[in-house]
């Protein structure tokens, strides 16, 4: 049985480890220090904590070795991994393993300690093992509902991961798929398909995060190469998110999401009703946004300007049925859908 409020701190940097053991201490947590992996799983063996909180780089035993020991033998243990930088592979590793968060470094404190126990709070709400079910609301009995709820963690996940890299663009995704799920509501879509447009839009710029900084970061005009490689950015992300169970919609949103209307968008030059529905409701939902936020080099346009564009541009980037059900919805509507429940 765990104590409450334990935590275990692993990082091979004294500094850090020191710094993060004194800050959970004076907030009543019992925490306790390793400076490697085998010292964490040796004093875990002697008494569990509730949360792992790890550096993933180490000398020796990594954090992703820590996390898939400590899982095996502790499953309801909450873990919080720590990384210099933000890699994809390493973190679709890491889900697959059950880590419950990330945290880039450098790092404030209280969003560690804000992690920690959102990590902390999940693992005691969803049982581990049938037997634990028993006696919990139906809703946890059933499991399409649990299968459900792990897909949503998965994709907020892989949303985190991008954000690590680019908190902007992470906003922006974050409103386009609130106007697309209006927008697909509007349309009477099924409930499976609002869940895939959710999710893909979240996700549709997921796969830049294997696009070099000098490229994805670069202020002035890119050369031909240059897009080529930004324009491989739908498959990669396909890549990411297919062999994710729940996300196969959201992946076929991701890879055609660049694709236009009259046929000259990319990856394959789908035209019409040849591209996914989710896709075409994301253009639309997209390119509003883009042209109403802040950019670096221009200030957030109006909603007027924003409906003149997308209804130019009607039969050719957008397909007419999805820019009518927008131009229908009036700008007060179309606003209010930022505050969607999830």
């Amino acid at each position: 049985m765990f104590q409450q409020r334990s935590i275990l701190v692993v990082d091979d940097e004294p500094g850090i480890r020191n710094v993060m053991g004194q800050f959970f201490s004076r907030r009543g947590y019992r925490c306790r220090i390793a400076e490697n992996g085998p010292m964490a799983l040796s004093l875990l063996q002697e008494s569990p904590s509730q949360a792992v909180l790890s550096d993933i780089a180490m000398d020796g035993m990594s954090g992703l070795e820590v996390t898939r020991q400590v899982l095996q033998a502790s499953p309801m243990t909450a873990v919080v991994l720590m990384t210099g930088k933000a890699d994809v592979g390493l973190a679709i590793e890491a889900l697959r393993l059950g880590v419950s968060d990330f945290l880039l470094k450098p790092f404030d404190l209280q969003t560690a300690q804000r992690s920690v126990e959102q990590a902390v709070w999940k693992k005691q709400a969803v049982p581990s093992t049938e037997q634990e079910l028993h006696g919990l609301p139906s809703s946890w009995q059933n499991p399409q509902q649990r299968e459900k709820e792990v897909t949503t963690a998965i994709a907020e996940a892989f949303h985190r991961i991008h954000s690590l890299r680019d908190l902007e663009t992470s906003d922006h995704a974050e409103r386009v798929s609130h106007y697309a799920v209006g927008l697909a509501q509007k349309l009477g879509l099924a409930v499976k398909e609002q869940a895939d447009l959710r999710f893909g839009a979240l996700l549709h710029d997921i796969g830049k995060v294997v696009i070099p900084d000098h490229i994805l970061l670069k202020s002035g005009p890119l050369t031909e190469e240059e897009w080529c490689i930004i324009r491989k950015h739908t498959e990669v992300g396909h890549r990411i998110l297919a062999g994710v169970p729940g996300l196969e919609g959201a992946a076929q949103i991701v890879l055609e999401h660049h694709e236009r209307h009259d046929g000259r968008g990319y990856p394959r030059g789908l035209r019409g009703e040849e591209i996914c529905v989710g896709a075409r409701i994301f253009a639309v939902a997209d390119t509003y946004d883009a042209i109403t936020s802040d950019r670096p080099y221009r200030k957030a346009q109006s909603d007027t300007a924003a409906r003149e564009e997308i209804c130019r541009h009607s039969e050719t980037q957008f397909d007419p049925r999805m820019v009518e059900a927008f131009l229908d919805t009036s700008p007060e509507e179309w606003l209010a859908v930022l505050s969607f429940p999830e």
